[in-house]
């Protein structure tokens, strides 16, 4: 518990630092500004690239433990998010092209998935059983991985929301692990939440700085790879990390399924995620992170109950949360408009 703390302190602290260094290399040089346009949720120009401070303390994290220990999955991980890093914060310097950029999330992917020997090995169904899939395992994988990338990149659109996320689900994760007696697990997912926390310091609304296309796609990727690992090493159901980012995959999959459905370009930036047109709606970042950060949270704890819990538990939890979010769905449906 001591070290657990001194982890998450130390990871804070240095975060803080990394954010603020960040911020004055760019506001003295003018780099790296996000100027406001049409589908932004901002209206004056703020320096992007903070995430650089939580995938640092990430690195820093998986370097220590890839020297120390033999297991493959933390130089897996190590190398796969600094690719990610990579291109992202590229990205975030000259705007990349979508399909250079998922054919590198790929080359991500495969070299995690490689390099780790990991794979989706089930779907599992409550109630009903699991599903093996076999040598699909690794296509399923691929694609889980490069979906949650972007899923989190496209929420990173409001002061605090995928900063607080980082936060939220990096203790959440911190604690599946150390209930399953994985404590090098554990303590890469707090230098994860407290990497998250620091950079929320200038993050948090009012903003003075912005997480960027690094950071929010590394924190997808490798929530995404810990959730592969979870099910590797504890026969942790992937239903578990559903429910911890419950909030972010619901209000993307439905986004794109409305955008594709309607025949508009999806892979495009837009602003027509439910927290955008909500925070539109109440004209305030601030309501609409705490409210969706609270509702991380209760999920967040539903993830952790569904893992210890049986048949019957889990698919009472899945079934009440997937009734909850169709509602919200349809209030915003025929409530906010834009």
């Amino acid at each position: 518990m001591v070290e657990a703390g001194l982890v998450l302190m130390v990871t804070t602290m240095v975060s803080i630092l990394l954010a603020g260094l960040i911020l004055r290399v760019s506001l003295n040089r003018q780099a790296l500004l996000d100027v406001p346009n049409s589908r932004s949720s901002h209206s004056l120009p703020v320096p992007r690239g903070g995430g650089l401070a939580i995938v640092l303390c990430l690195a820093a994290g998986l370097g220590y433990f890839s020297l120390v220990r033999s297991a493959p999955v933390y130089p897996a991980l190590l190398l796969s998010t600094s690719i990610i890093a990579g291109v992202g914060f590229i990205d975030d310097v000259k705007n990349l092209p979508a399909g250079l950029r998922a054919l590198i999330q790929l080359a991500a992917a495969l070299t995690f998935i490689l390099v780790s020997d990991t794979s989706i090995n089930y779907l599992d169904f409550p109630g009903l059983g699991r599903l093996p899939l076999g040598g699909l395992g690794q296509i399923a994988a691929v694609i889980w991985l490069v979906a949650l990338t972007n899923f989190y990149n496209f929420m990173d659109g409001i002061d605090g929301l995928a900063g607080g996320e980082g936060v939220l689900v990096g203790l959440a994760t911190a604690g599946l692990f150390s209930l399953h007696g994985q404590r090098d697990l554990a303590l890469v997912s707090l230098v994860i939440a407290g990497g998250s926390l620091g950079f929320l310091k200038y993050n948090f609304p009012p903003a003075k700085m912005f997480m960027g296309d690094a950071g929010s796609g590394t924190l997808g990727f490798v929530f995404g790879a810990l959730a592969l690992i979870a099910q590797a090493r504890c026969n942790v159901s992937l239903w578990v990390f559903v429910l911890f980012l419950g909030t972010f995959l619901v209000d993307t999959t439905v986004t794109l399924i409305k955008r594709i459905t309607a025949g508009e370009k999806w892979y495009q930036a837009h602003r027509s995620h439910y927290y955008q047109r909500l925070t539109r709606h109440w004209s305030s970042h601030l309501r609409v992170t705490r409210t969706m950060l609270v509702i991380t949270g209760l999920l967040s704890i539903s993830g952790l109950v569904y893992d210890t819990g049986r048949g019957g538990v889990q698919l009472m939890l899945l079934s009440l949360w997937l009734l909850f979010f169709i509602g919200c769905c349809y209030l915003i449906e025929k409530r906010v408009k834009g």
